[in-house]
């Protein structure tokens, strides 16, 4: 129990859960005062709590986490399988409104998918950079038709569209076996010497 706990405190989590429980506040507050909640606003605030809690998925010395004698792939898994869960957690939790369990599920296995992808990447610092860019450009999309637009849409369609479903999983599949095999990137600090 005492390395969950010391990995815990090296990866900020305390913070994270803060952060995401005032992120999930607010945009429900916010949700409910303009407009009736929708899948829009569901994808939007998983989007953010999931940004929110991918910070800590690289520690506070990468040099000692590549040397240490630690079996890496299996904690990485869990560490993306947490975030997902919290984010999704969070979301179900405020109910139906912003979408149905299974859409729950798959969006948070895309956005997941998403940010480990970023991770291997960019690194930590930058792992919401894939998933916000994905969003931006798929939220304001009109309403389509086809499969490259349902594809494009994944984390806006409904359960039962195949080529969303497909997608979203192979992306959660790709990002969390890419960062539980590569780890995050490593950042290149300049000598001081």
């Amino acid at each position: 129990m005492r390395w969950t706990r010391l990995y815990a405190r090296s990866r900020g989590a305390s913070f994270g859960l803060a952060a995401a429980l005032a992120v999930t506040a607010a945009v429900a507050v916010l949700s409910r005062a303009g407009s009736r909640p929708g899948p829009g606003w569901g994808v939007f605030l998983l989007l953010l709590v999931t940004s929110v809690l991918s910070v800590g998925l690289d520690g506070q010395d990468q040099q000692l986490d590549r040397t240490a004698a630690v079996r890496w792939p299996p904690r990485r898994v869990v560490h993306l399988v947490l975030i997902g869960a919290v984010g999704g957690g969070f979301l179900l939790a405020l109910g139906s409104a912003y979408g149905s369990p299974a859409v729950v599920l798959r969006n948070t296995a895309g956005l997941v998918g998403l940010i480990g992808v970023a991770t291997v990447a960019t690194g930590a610092q930058f792992s919401w950079t894939l998933p916000f860019a994905w969003c931006v450009v798929a939220l304001p999309l009109p309403p389509g038709d086809g499969t490259a637009y349902q594809i494009g849409t994944w984390m806006l369609q409904r359960s039962d569209v195949p080529a969303a479903n497909w997608t979203a999983w192979l992306i959660g599949a790709a990002g969390v076996a890419g960062y539980a095999l590569r780890g995050p990137r490593r950042r290149y600090l300049p000598d001081r010497g």
